[in-house]
């Protein structure tokens, strides 16, 4: 796998983890924010249309990429403070859903072929 992939195989991980592991890594990592684990996956996904034009990444992962990033966007805003909070990353569909297109990414990412 090349580092971009690592870096997003790491950020689909912890965004497809149970709410409560969620939780448990934001406070090993010094006890941040809910948003910080959008804030980590967008410094990667950033980079995916580089990538995919590359041929670093399929189609098909970079259509996912593009899924996600627009879940996650669709929960941004000041009248979706609510969401970014402990309790909603227990309790909302918005989180569940996001979880279910980290995890579909996940298994995406470990099927990339090596780049020649």
């Amino acid at each position: 796998m090349s580092d971009f992939t690592v870096k997003l195989a790491d950020c689909l991980h912890v965004l497809s983890l149970s709410s409560r592991e969620q939780i448990r890594y934001l406070k090993d990592i010094g006890g941040v924010s809910v948003d910080e684990l959008a804030l980590q996956y967008e410094d990667v996904a950033v980079l995916a249309a580089e990538k995919f034009g590359s041929g670093e990444i399929s189609e098909d992962l970079f259509n996912l990429i593009g899924s996600l990033d627009e879940k996650i966007n669709s929960m941004s805003g000041s009248d979706r403070e609510d969401l970014w909070t402990e309790e909603a990353l227990a309790s909302s569909d918005d989180w569940k859903k996001v979880r279910e297109i980290a995890e579909t990414c996940l298994g995406k990412v470990a099927r990339q072929p090596p780049k020649a």
